[in-house]
């Protein structure tokens, strides 16, 4: 279920963004579809094989790939359209713990490598994307959920608002807000209910793989993934031994993702 609503917030995250201002702050490079003459481009190439980041000491950053294209054409100018809807959905697997923890880090570490690159090296999302900018790539560095919803808490009580009443009024609007992007997930599997608290735990918890990745920024391995044994040409069978579906009643063991981008 986590991964699965990973996906929902992400894909509820780029198609708001994308309808306000065209921006995005990474397309899915398994999701979509790029015009042959921007993977041609030889600056493209040069960068796409051998990115580096933090005055070229960290590098070559092969899992911020689907970031770098983003950022790639993003400041070339070319305009993203997020299409979301029945049509448009592609199926995909999903993964489990630990596999599923190692991906966290590794989506996190590239957040925070890719955000710092937009807003300070490549520069073009202050012009083309102002809200964005507020609500995607500043809000990313402060957003620790478990820190910053245990001091509103803490302010509040201490304030001469402080009360109970106030201090329940406040976790109801915090825990209420975090539905907002999970809603069209459960509506599909209300089942999956009975495991929101479980959710809401895991919420928080991802504050310290946050703050672990912020720590180890450095660290470009590919969590989640053996490449030597994909390089070894190993089919996916030999990777990975079979796990059951998320659903038992599902026979298909993928999940669906709704989205897919163009540019």
């Amino acid at each position: 279920m986590l991964g699965a609503i990973y996906l929902e917030r992400h894909n509820f995250e780029i198609r708001s963004t994308n309808a306000v201002d065209g921006g995005v702050f990474v397309i899915s490079g398994g999701t979509s579809l790029h015009r042959t003459k921007i993977l041609q481009d030889p600056e493209f190439l040069k960068g796409f094989t051998d990115e580096r980041f933090f005055f070229g000491l960290c590098g070559p950053l092969g899992p911020d790939d689907d970031n770098f294209i983003t950022r790639f054409e993003v400041t070339r100018g070319w305009k993203i359209k997020i299409q979301c809807s029945p049509a448009s959905r592609i199926e995909t697997t999903l993964g489990t713990y630990p596999k599923f923890i190692q991906q966290c880090l590794r989506w996190v570490r590239t957040t925070w490598r890719s955000n710092s690159c937009s807003l300070f090296t490549d520069r073009t999302v202050w012009i083309s994307q102002l809200w964005c900018v507020y609500a995607v790539y500043i809000t990313s560095f402060f957003n620790f959920a478990l820190f910053n919803d245990a001091l509103l808490g803490y302010l509040l009580w201490t304030s001469p608002y402080g009360s109970q009443e106030a201090l329940l009024a406040l976790l109801g609007w915090v825990f209420a807000t975090k539905l907002v992007k999970l809603t069209p997930y459960f509506l599909r599997h209300p089942e999956d209910l009975r495991m929101l608290p479980g959710y809401f735990a895991f919420a928080y918890f991802h504050s310290f793989i946050k703050l672990y990745a912020l720590l180890t920024f450095w660290n470009c391995h590919w969590g989640g993934r053996n490449l030597a044994a994909i390089n070894a040409g190993k089919g996916l069978e030999e990777i990975e031994q079979p796990k059951s579906a998320l659903k038992p009643q599902v026979k298909s063991p993928f999940k669906r993702r709704e989205g897919g981008s163009r540019v």
